[in-house]
């Protein structure tokens, strides 16, 4: 099953589509595109200059992105943050893969979430803003690797 579900067509040529929470990202979240324009309305799926907090799981967040790469549009006007083109989708992926695989290095060596985090450097991802939800985004890496999926603080 994909990530996300088409939901309707209207006669503005306006398309909206459903990312359900499991996979992805929070209850509710949507995206809109105008595929005879090209602009692509991401809601919370991409934020600009904006640590990305992972509500779903790793896997289908990334999943989420390379889908949207593979829209190519032109334009993207994302939850936070500025108007970008498909920089900001690439960007979003470049931190969530280095997330995974730095939070995977730290989970085999037996640290606690909190220990990784602090351990792992952000690079160039430190200038967004919110750098401290790195903690969440591995404590939800670990959950993952130890076998469970949904995220803590989208439980309640």
């Amino acid at each position: 099953m994909p990530p996300y579900l088409p939901t309707d067509s209207s006669s503005t040529g306006l398309r909206s589509i459903s990312f359900t929470s499991g996979p992805a990202t929070a209850e509710g979240i949507r995206s809109c595109i105008f595929p005879l324009r090209g602009v692509l309305f991401t809601g919370d799926v991409v934020c600009r200059d904006l640590t990305p907090l992972v509500t779903g799981c790793f896997e289908n967040c990334l999943s989420v992105l390379d889908w949207i790469v593979e829209l190519d549009p032109e334009v993207i006007v994302p939850g936070h943050g500025p108007v970008c083109g498909i920089e900001g989708v690439m960007d979003a992926k470049a931190y969530l893969a280095y997330v995974w695989l730095e939070a995977k290095k730290h989970f085999r060596a037996g640290r606690s979430a909190l220990d990784a985090a602090t351990r792992i450097e952000l690079g160039t991802f430190a200038a967004w803003s919110e750098p401290e939800r790195l903690y969440l985004n591995v404590e939800q890496a670990f959950r993952e690797l130890g076998g469970a999926q949904a995220a803590a603080h989208e439980k309640e």
